[in-house]
Order: C-alpha cells, then sequence, then structure tokens
C-alpha cells in the first residue's frame, strides 16, 4: 500500500511516497493538483533511492507553488512523467557509491549463471579502474572480494568476482580454461568445443558490466586471480585471441603452463593445438606473476605433487620462480617480446589476504601510469 504524506516549508510543497506502480505515483500528484494543494513550478524533481529485493522505492518530488494555470501545471507533469524511466534507470548507478552486493549474469554463449559479487568505492566514477578478481580453489568470490573491500575503496577500485561452480565448472577445468578434457579410456586429451571454455566469459561479462553500468568509461580491465585464480589468469592469453585485459596480475598459482612444447598439458604445450603465434602471445602479455615469499608448505593438500609439478619446485613460491626463469629464456630464443615481470610479498603466504595490498597496488599504479601516459 502506498504511503502519502504532504507537507509544507518555505513555500514548497513536498510529496513522500512508497510504491510499487509510477503510475499510481502520477495519478496521485494530478489529483493533488487538481484539488489546488499542489502548483509547480517550471522544473519537477524527481529522485528515486536505491532499489533493493521486495523494498518500496520512495519517490521525492519537490514543487514550487509560485506558478499557476492548469495548462502549465498539466504540461510540466506530462514532461516529468517522461522523465520519469531515465531517472529510475539512472539512479541506481548513482547510489553503488560505497555498495557491496551481486548481480546475475546468464551467459548465452554457455548457457551457464553466473553470480557476480562487487564493489564500488566511495569515489566512483568514470575513470576508476575494473578490477576483475579470481577465486581459488574454494570457490568462495564472496570472501575474497569482502577480503580487497578495504584496498579496493582506499584505492578506488571497482571489484568484480565471478563464481565458477563446480557444477559447471568440475575439477581443474575452470583454472585450466575446460578447452582439454581427459580420456582416461584412451588416455589422452581430446578438446573440448569453444563456448564450453572458461576463459571467453570474461570478456563478455565485462561488456555485460558495460551494459549495466554505462556511467563507467572504462574500456579495458585488469584481471587478477590467486592459487587456482592464479593457474585461470596466466592461462588466459591462450585460449582468448583479442581481449581487454590492460595488465594480468596472477598470484601464487599451484603449477604454470610452461611454454614448451616438450612437456605434456596442462604444465606445458604437448598434445595441444598451440602454434608458434600462441607461444610469442603468451610471452608478450603484460604480466605480473606475484609471489608469497611464504607460500612454501610442500604439505598443502591442495597443491599438485604430480611428476610434471613437481618438476617446477617443491612448492610455490619456487614453482612462480621456475616458470619466470623459463619464461625470459624461451623468449631471449625466440626473440619475441617478453611482457612478464615478478614481484615477491616478504611476509605473505598462501591466501588472498597476504598479497590483497600489493595486488590492489599493482592495479592501482599501472592505471594511473597509464593516465598519465606512460
Amino acid at each position: 500500500m502506498a504511503l502519502f504524506a504532504l507537507a509544507k516549508f518555505n513555500g514548497y510543497a513536498r510529496i513522500c511516497a512508497g510504491c510499487h506502480s509510477a503510475g499510481y505515483h502520477w495519478r496521485l500528484i494530478l489529483k493533488n493538483v487538481k484539488k489546488g494543494k499542489i502548483m509547480l513550478n517550471q522544473v519537477v524533481q524527481v529522485k528515486q533511492a536505491r532499489r533493493q529485493a521486495f523494498a518500496p522505492c520512495f519517490l521525492r518530488v519537490w514543487l514550487c507553488k509560485n506558478f499557476s494555470g492548469q495548462g502549465l501545471l498539466l504540461g510540466g507533469l506530462w514532461f516529468a512523467f517522461l522523465l520519469f524511466p531515465i531517472v529510475l534507470y539512472a539512479a541506481p548507478e548513482d547510489n553503488l557509491k560505497g555498495d557491496t552486493g551481486d548481480f546475475s549474469f546468464k551467459d548465452k554463449v554457455s548457457g551457464v549463471d553466473f553470480l557476480v559479487y562487487y564493489y564500488f568505492p566511495s569515489k566512483f566514477d568514470q575513470d576508476t579502474p575494473v578490477m576483475f578478481y579470481m577465486h581459488g580453489i574454494n570457490r568462495d568470490p564472496a570472501m575474497a572480494r569482502d577480503v580487497l573491500v578495504p584496498y579496493a575503496e582506499k584505492k578506488n577500485l571497482v571489484v568484480l568476482s565471478p563464481l565458477f561452480s563446480a557444477q559447471d565448472f568440475p575439477s581443474d577445468s575452470y583454472a585450466q580454461g575446460n578447452a582439454y578434457s581427459w580420456d582416461a579410456d584412451a588416455k589422452r586429451w581430446s578438446s573440448v568445443p569453444e563456448e564450453k571454455w572458461s576463459h571467453p566469459v570474461i570478456e563478455r561479462l565485462f561488456s555485460e558490466f558495460q551494459r549495466r553500468y554505462p556511467k563507467s568509461k572504462q574500456t579495458g580491465y585488469y584481471l587478477c586471480g590467486q592459487s587456482a585464480g592464479g593457474q585461470y589468469v596466466h592461462r588466459f592469453p591462450l585460449f582468448v585471441k583479442e581481449w581487454r585485459v590492460k595488465l594480468f596480475v596472477a598470484a601464487n598459482a599451484g603449477f604454470y603452463t610452461l611454454p614448451d612444447f616438450k612437456t605434456s598439458w596442462p604444465q606445458g604445450f604437448r598434445n595441444t593445438s598451440f602454434k608458434q603465434e600462441v607461444l610469442h602471445r603468451y610471452l608478450g602479455v603484460p604480466m605480473v606473476l606475484l609471489l608469497g615469499e611464504k607460500d612454501t608448505n610442500t604439505e598443502d593438500p591442495t597443491l599438485s605433487k604430480s611428476e610434471r609439478s613437481m618438476q617446477q619446485g617443491p612448492h610455490r613460491f619456487a614453482r612462480g620462480q621456475f616458470y619466470y626463469k623459463m619464461g625470459t629464456e624461451v623468449a631471449k630464443e625466440e626473440k619475441c617480446q617478453f611482457g612478464w615481470k615478478i614481484q615477491t610479498v616478504p611476509e605473505a603466504g598462501h591466501g588472498i589476504r597476504g598479497v590483497a595490498d600489493a595486488m590492489t597496488t599493482i592495479v592501482r599504479e599501472h592505471a594511473d601510469a597509464e593516465r598519465k601516459g606512460k
């Protein structure tokens, strides 16, 4: 039921109403106009507060009583009515500042419904960088988003963290791209249709973000992840030919896909369709390998201990260094561009909490440098 109250203050009439129907509002206003309770000035301001699920919307209309003339009244109200849908569309975005929440994204290509957790900083504007955070093996993007909130607020970053569920991307398929599936009977890797791949989803999700939040004028984004999310991030260039990623930040991956055609997938390129051009693209991407210096637990049950993974090192910190070193050597041999950098965090072990500050700082500094044209 709509609630209606009329109060006058300094020559203004204020209407406050909560309703489920814009049409009801305008019938209510017109009714009071006809009774002579409300007079219209040249401007009618309408403000829609943030909508919450199952919560009423609050409409506030300030009407000046300095004008008379029913023709002007009705004409002005009709003009305001035409503007009302625009206000309804824009206002939710205006109220996103400092907002934490989630939204659903139906990916038409894969057919998968994704839940996307977000944070908009209090100073959100068209220039605020957009940072995707890819979750780890525990598949808890809400927790990771919450950890990132104070850093994102301080550094003015939008955080988007989508959930790749175990139901839609079982086992390692999320982190490894879901482009190849192990056939236990044939004992070989077989190709998966491209529409099922996990990496191209992010490009489509960024397009959805741009559609939902046109106030953001960002044409690119930052792709970051830790642990299994770090695996996802560093493999992204293998499966996406064209992207809008400004910088990749891969933290504390359990193991890496080496730029090596002699090592079998997923630790290398063997048994894949990758060619030389993919190798060069892989080595040339702007990527920061972020490693916690105390991520050295060799007994971690989630750490891959397969023979090919162990060849990269006994723990995550060693494997990250091994991967970077091989990358520099292969790029030199191939005489191709090398875009990787490595950064270590002295007191960080395994987990987003240890690298959150460093990760968001990398994003903020890159965005600032880009803005200055460096």
